[in-house]
């Protein structure tokens, strides 16, 4: 009586995940990478999201997306050798690499471009306009949509925004400083070397954060 107790509870039991009972879990199968796969990272990209986001969205892990840009710029190095005759050409699986790595490379410019432009717009303003666009109708006629833009004057930080950061050394904000010890006194130049070093280490990681 009891056997048969014992018997229907086991069968009853929730069957739970092998990693439960100690033994190893099969791994499910590694995602392959494909065209589309490749298309729909570098349009995120492209958009503005950041790489890992992007390989998200897409459905694929971020470091299975990072093993491919890898594998993608060995294929690329591959291929300059491969031309001058040093090593054999790449599989079809590299390829589709290196061709990931140039999409993410190219949508991570275009991204760069598009918030450059916004900058320059912002910088050196609009003048008024008009937009006349027009359409047909299922109905054979014609309807026309006028859109007037005010003008939008010149932002001068907008421009010194940029010149700070693609041209520091001439436009960057210098900044005088003095340094003494107590009551006036001098202080040890490796310390003064520290405090320097450890400021230019703060700006560049701030100038890398607002870009």
């Amino acid at each position: 009586m009891t056997d048969a107790r014992e018997q229907r509870t086991r069968r009853n039991a929730p069957q739970l995940p092998d990693c439960i009972h100690g033994r190893p879990r099969q791994p499910g199968r590694p995602i392959e990478i494909t065209p589309e796969i490749v298309t729909a990272v570098a349009e995120r990209i492209a958009s503005g999201n950041w790489f890992e986001t992007a390989a998200r969205l897409a459905g694929v892990p971020p470091r299975t997306a990072s093993r491919w840009l890898g594998r993608g710029l060995a294929a690329f190095k591959q291929l300059g050798r491969a031309r001058r005759g040093d090593a054999p050409p790449a599989d079809e699986a590299a390829t589709l690499c290196l061709a990931f790595w140039l999409a993410v490379r190219t949508a991570e410019a275009k991204r760069e471009d598009a918030h450059v432009q916004n900058i320059t717009r912002c910088a050196m303003g609009s003048p008024r306009r008009t937009i006349t666009t027009e359409r047909t109708l299922l109905d054979g006629t014609r309807e026309c949509t006028v859109v007037v833009e005010e003008e939008r004057a010149p932002i001068w930080t907008a421009s010194a925004w940029m010149l700070e950061r693609t041209s520091f050394r001439r436009w960057g904000r210098k900044e005088a400083r003095e340094f003494s010890g107590p009551g006036g006194s001098g202080i040890p130049l490796a310390m003064v070397r520290e405090i320097l070093t450890e400021d230019a280490t703060d700006s560049a990681a701030s100038r890398s954060a607002a870009t």
